[in-house]
């Protein structure tokens, strides 16, 4: 049954990096129906330089 209250997720997470894409990952697992935000674009073309911290 649609949500009457005009939102399609039952969480919006702010934040794309590690933490929030954990979260998000693990709630969907839940069946939450989850939504994610994030404030940067995505990078464009090869860096000459991965500068990753963590590669999952």
């Amino acid at each position: 049954m649609p949500r009457s209250d005009g939102f399609d997720h039952d969480i919006l997470i702010l934040g794309g990096g590690l933490v929030g894409s954990a979260l998000a990952c693990a709630l969907d697992g839940l069946g939450w129906r989850v939504g994610q935000v994030e404030a940067s674009a995505p990078a464009t073309g090869a860096p000459g330089f991965d500068e990753r911290k963590l590669a999952l």
